[in-house]
């Protein structure tokens, strides 16, 4: 199996912490069937995301909360017991940070997809471009063959896989920017964003002041290739078996 191992590691990083966590399981998908969206989207999907459909099914998802607890020895570690800071920190970190991680159903990634064909067509851009911009319109083209496979945030931020190469390397996209330079670089393939993401359990990485940030805040941030070795991550979820 090439995923179910990497979910068994961080549901077994969960066990051995005492926090709960649910998973909701998919249908899984048909040849047939991906043969049939690859149709209607005109593109071939990467052979990771079609494995990972067949194996784990469409829409399969893993979710727990941290604990308070958890969020509060971050702050105090990160920020020192003497930081003026610290109480309202700990006022913020509230009852804990929910995370999830898994794909959307691909019937709604093909709508987001549909949606986007829209906002990324020569007509649309060309109404607010008033410079000549051939690079920035050329990456607008360019992502016509972005693929939404996980929203991350309320206004159209998506994790996405890049048709255009074969490996369907995962990026970060914000409709509401098009062509936007800042679109960070989250992996080279989904089996590869997997792996790195299970040493954390799938948990979002921490601010300077050791608060739980959320991927869309962080992804706008970054410039080119998401720093997961430079990222901090709560320390008590970080996986140190894999």
């Amino acid at each position: 199996m090439k995923y179910l191992h990497y979910y068994e590691s961080a549901t077994k990083q969960l066990d051995q912490l005492g926090i709960e966590y649910e998973i909701i399981q998919g249908e899984i998908i048909s040849i047939d069937q991906m043969r049939n969206y690859e149709e209607l989207l005109g593109f071939s999907l990467p052979k990771d995301y079609k494995d990972y459909l067949l194996e784990m099914g469409d829409g399969f998802s893993l979710r727990y909360e941290t604990p308070r607890t958890y969020l509060e020895e971050n702050i105090i570690m990160s920020l020192g017991s003497d930081s003026p800071k610290l109480e309202n920190e700990l006022k913020a970190a509230k009852d804990g940070h929910y995370n999830v991680w898994g794909l959307n159903l691909i019937e709604d990634s093909i709508g987001c997809w549909e949606c986007d064909q829209d906002e990324l067509s020569e007509e649309n851009i060309l109404q607010y471009l008033d410079w000549n911009a051939e690079e920035y319109l050329n990456e607008c083209r360019r992502r016509r063959r972005w693929f939404p496979i996980a929203g991350i945030g309320g206004g159209g931020e998506t994790l996405n896989l890049d048709c255009n190469t074969d490996s369907g390397s995962i990026r970060y996209h914000d409709i509401r920017r098009p062509g936007d330079s800042k679109s960070a670089y989250i992996a080279d393939s989904l089996d590869v964003w997997i792996a790195i993401w299970t040493r954390y359990t799938f948990s979002d990485p921490t601010y300077s002041n050791g608060m739980q940030g959320f991927m869309n805040s962080i992804c706008y941030s970054i410039e080119g290739k998401f720093p997961w070795t430079d990222m901090k991550f709560l320390p008590q979820l970080k996986n140190s078996s894999i």
